[in-house]
């Protein structure tokens, strides 16, 4: 990997740079239509249709779809902190997952559930007992077709919660993005506290402790294309909530969309 600096990622041929600049309008709507489209039948509905030696064939596949036949190849440029790098997207996928199973990996429960599982890769990084919820039907299928538990779960349904079974350690990597305002979430996981030991998220949201240029244009970007804005805001205001860890922005594919890493649990009365 090679450091870069915020100049040479947001340079004049950059879109974000003239969208940040407000030269070029953008205002994406994250509705239920706009995520069936995007995954439904852009993503995991293309993936419906093939066969898969195994899960990281299924990942190729994944990122073929996604950024074309040249994935493997193809400079791309990825954040850790504030650090800009230039890399190729296996090796960030490397460094990624290998984070992504280590911190996960060391919170212990009966079961590992992931909410917004996609066609399962995530579960696939951890042992069983593991299972998931997924809210479009072209990725259950494909989980299901992989071997893996898993089921319809929606976001902002109540009911859906109902699926987490006792002695959980729920996570969330880049789904909860997806939900601009993280309420009903919280209020899900609430009715189903019981049953859940752990909450850890590899998440994208709002912070109005980004002071920097590069922070600054990270909240922009997440109100721009509808991203979460509160799922940090509400846990640190919520009386029944400990929050355990909170790096923020950990890492990103994309350096506007960096992830933080969260982990918190419902206090115990």
């Amino acid at each position: 990997m090679k450091s870069i600096s915020l100049s040479d990622y947001l340079h004049a041929d950059n879109t974000w740079t003239k969208r940040l600049l407000g030269n070029e309008h953008f205002q994406m709507s994250r509705t239920a239509e706009k995520i069936a489209e995007e995954y439904e039948h852009d993503k995991w509905g293309k993936m419906l249709k093939q066969e898969f030696r195994d899960m990281e064939h299924a990942k190729a596949v994944e990122y073929e779809t996604i950024l074309g036949s040249e994935w493997r190849t193809t400079p791309t440029v990825v954040s850790f902190g504030d650090e800009l790098f230039l890399t190729d997207s296996p090796t960030f996928n490397d460094i990624f997952y290998s984070i992504v199973r280590n911190r996960i990996g060391k919170y212990k429960g009966s079961a590992y559930c992931e909410l917004g599982c996609g066609y399962g890769y995530n579960l696939s990084l951890f042992p069983e007992p593991r299972y998931g919820g997924e809210f479009t039907d072209a990725g259950v299928s494909v989980a299901k077709k992989m071997g893996f538990d898993s089921q319809h779960f929606d976001f902002y349904d109540t009911k859906s919660y109902k699926m987490i079974r006792p002695g959980s350690v729920v996570y969330t990597i880049q789904a909860l993005e997806q939900i601009p305002d993280s309420t009903n979430f919280l209020e899900g996981m609430r009715s189903q506290k019981q049953n859940i030991d752990y909450v850890i998220h590899f998440e994208g949201s709002l912070l109005p402790e980004r002071k920097n240029l590069l922070g600054l244009f990270r909240n922009r970007y997440q109100e721009m294309n509808d991203y979460n804005r509160n799922l940090v805001e509400l846990l640190r205001k919520a009386p029944d909530v400990e929050i355990l860890e909170l790096e923020r922005d950990l890492m990103g594919s994309v350096p506007l969309n960096s992830l933080h890493y969260i982990v918190w649990r419902f206090k115990k009365n």
